[in-house]
């Protein structure tokens, strides 16, 4: 129920000892986005994530209304056991930067040795100008 039209607060999930999110490769731009501008100088950055059902059976990953990748197949099952009583779970987390890229770390903070980053499976967006791809300059 909507009191003022605000949302009652997700439950928080039960993660265990967390995970990485998947996918940030192609995500990059929803997580910069998600990022103020005093986040993206540091390398790390507090995140309070929300875990919904997405298409195709998969489970999205938000942050600050920004879709930043989606729920391990690895913890798939148990956290939709959890959504199956509501439509939006919380989790705490962080933002890490490795490299260029962000990586988003669901869970309690990360243990002395996290797990490997997973391989991502969606490819990043080729770049393009309102909609238009543009091509390499070295051939085609």
């Amino acid at each position: 129920m909507k009191i003022f039209g605000r949302r009652r607060p997700a439950p928080p999930a039960e993660v265990g000892e967390g995970f990485w999110v998947t996918e940030a490769p192609a995500l990059q731009q929803g997580i910069r986005s998600a990022l103020t501008a005093g986040e993206t100088a540091r390398q790390t950055a507090p995140a309070e994530l929300h875990i919904e059902q997405g298409r195709e059976e998969r489970l999205v990953v938000l942050w600050r209304n920004f879709i930043v990748g989606f729920v391990p197949e690895s913890h798939l099952p148990a956290l939709r056991r959890q959504l199956a009583d509501h439509p939006r779970l919380t989790i705490r987390g962080a933002a890490h930067r490795s490299g260029r890229e962000w990586r988003i770390w669901a869970g309690p903070p990360w243990p002395v040795s996290p797990p490997p980053y997973p391989q991502p499976t969606i490819q990043p967006a080729p770049a393009a100008i309102f909609g238009v791809q543009l091509r390499s300059l070295g051939g085609d």
